[in-house]
């Protein structure tokens, strides 16, 4: 099947004609050409003329007749210029159609009313196949991409919740009673928050031993008030008893000096009556006496309430001693029985701040102590006292009992009365009327 093409040569110069130049055009050429370039060599390019009939490359018998269902379809793809799917040839195919033209601005009729159009199809598989290459791609990628997000986020949740995981298993062995520091490993929030978490467990552990070692400072304390308690039982003599008081209470509580002031029969003075150390033994040699109306001991004394000053430079009350140089703190505790004050019990301390408010509780257990042991030691003191003199008076009487006259019993009791009392003794009788002095 070919196409003829003739044309009218012309005389030079003229319009005579003096031949025709008539050329075939292989029309089956063509359209193997055009299908081997359209969609790749996948599509199928038909010519179908106007008598209902279709020219298809590579088929035995040129020419046949049109598929009825094409030929319905076929003005309007061309009008359209559009594509449609339907079965083409019993094969579901993507169609599209357009009308044969001569290209040129003023169509040329020879070619426009050949009424040639050329079908182009393409089976659905085969147009579809790119479509789900794409989309097998697309699938591909996006799976790529959700594993990559998958460890991503596995990564992410391990650096992120991480630091979380392991600073909550620190706190479960703190609630556990096991108190451990958190790793800061990032400079983030969350190491902010490790930071913040070590600060408060270091306050805490701060906390617990501070609580600790108040617990062993008030058993020690305590220990020792019930000790010094026990020993005060037992000492009946008072110079023994207040040396054991303050001994053993600076001992105990490792305090730089301790004294206690017993107050005197006037009710106006505090006599030093036991001290510690060089400085103490010194005082007590000099007979250390101390009015109530001054320094800390005689407020203490005064107000018969406990004062404490954890800085002594800070106190315009407290009288500095040249015996002592080192005293930085002090507490002085009345010793009372009853309503009655007795004296007063006073410790210091070479270190400011290191006399406790706990420490006016302990002391003044120490010192309610002291006064009853202080009370029972006069009271057997006392007693003791009155015996003697009850058995020296009677063997007295029974010395003088023993003379046989008068002038020699006056003699006995001279003499015994004098060595009693330590002094001179003499009798003076007086004269009966009329008698010789």
């Amino acid at each position: 099947f070919g196409l003829i093409l003739a044309v009218p040569l012309y005389r030079h110069g003229t319009r005579e004609v003096t031949g025709v130049m008539r050329s075939t055009l292989d029309i089956n050429l063509i359209l193997s050409i055009l299908n081997t370039k359209v969609l790749n060599g996948t599509g199928l390019v038909s010519l179908y003329l106007p008598d209902g009939q279709v020219l298809a490359p590579g088929t035995s018998e040129g020419v046949r007749p049109a598929d009825s269902q094409t030929l319905t379809f076929l003005p309007a793809l061309t009008s359209s210029k559009a594509y449609d799917t339907f079965t083409l040839d019993s094969i579901p195919s993507v169609v599209g159609a357009t009308t044969v033209t001569s290209g040129e601005s003023d169509e040329n009729p020879a070619v426009k009313n050949l009424g040639w159009t050329i079908v182009v199809s393409q089976s659905q598989a085969d147009n579809l196949a790119p479509i789900r290459q794409q989309t097998q791609s697309t699938i591909i990628v996006a799976l790529i991409i959700l594993a990559i997000g998958a460890m991503l986020t596995i990564f992410l949740a391990q650096y992120l919740s991480g630091p979380i995981i392991r600073l909550t298993a620190v706190a479960e062995k703190i609630s556990a009673g096991n108190i451990a520091q958190a790793q800061v490993e990032t400079g983030d929030e969350i190491g902010t928050l490790a930071t913040t978490f070590n600060n408060m467990t270091a306050q805490l552990q701060n906390t617990l031993q501070n609580l600790e070692q108040r617990v062993a400072d008030r058993t020690r304390a305590l220990a020792t008030a019930t000790e010094v308690s026990r020993r005060l039982s037992t000492i009946l003599d008072e110079k023994q008893l207040v040396t054991e008081v303050v001994v053993q209470v600076q001992k105990a509580y490792n305090y730089y000096h301790g004294q206690i002031y017993l107050l005197d029969e006037s009710g106006k003075t505090l006599v030093l009556a036991g001290a510690t150390g060089e400085g103490g033994k010194a005082l007590l040699d000099k007979k250390h006496s101390l009015s109530i109306e001054r320094g800390l001991v005689g407020r203490a004394a005064r107000t018969k309430a406990a004062v404490l000053v954890p800085d002594t430079s800070k106190a315009p009350e407290w009288l500095p001693n040249p015996l002592l140089p080192d005293t930085k703190a002090e507490i002085a505790i009345p010793i009372l029985l009853g309503e009655t004050l007795i004296g007063v019990l006073d410790m210091q301390d070479d270190v400011v701040g290191d006399i406790y408010t706990d420490d006016i509780e302990y002391l003044t257990a120490i010192s309610n102590q002291t006064a009853i042991a202080l009370q029972n030691a006069r009271s057997l003191a006392q007693v003791q006292k009155r015996a003697e003199r009850e058995a020296l008076i009677a063997s007295i009487g029974q010395k003088i009992q023993q003379e046989a006259t008068v002038e020699s019993a006056m003699k006995v009791a001279i003499r015994e009365v004098g060595r009693a009392l330590g002094a001179h003794t003499q009798i003076k009788l007086k004269a009966e009327p009329g008698e010789k002095k």
